[in-house]
């Protein structure tokens, strides 16, 4: 349950610096949510996939800022 709480607030963090438009706060947060989703899926928290598909879904709004 902490992981999945921990992941999905990290989410919010890098959807937050994503909404200011500050870049590179958004490629420390994009670093660190991929790591916390990678965590999650290796422990069984999420599916692998659901992490692969998250993490494409996060790159893609980096690239588009």
């Amino acid at each position: 349950m902490a992981a999945k709480t921990r992941m999905k607030t990290q989410l919010k963090k890098f959807a937050a610096a994503i909404d200011n438009g500050d870049k590179q706060a958004a490629e420390r947060e994009l670093l660190a949510t991929v790591s916390i989703l990678d965590k999650t899926a290796s422990n069984g928290v999420i599916h692998k996939n659901a992490a692969a598909r998250k993490k494409s879904n996060l790159y893609k709004a980096y690239n588009q800022m």
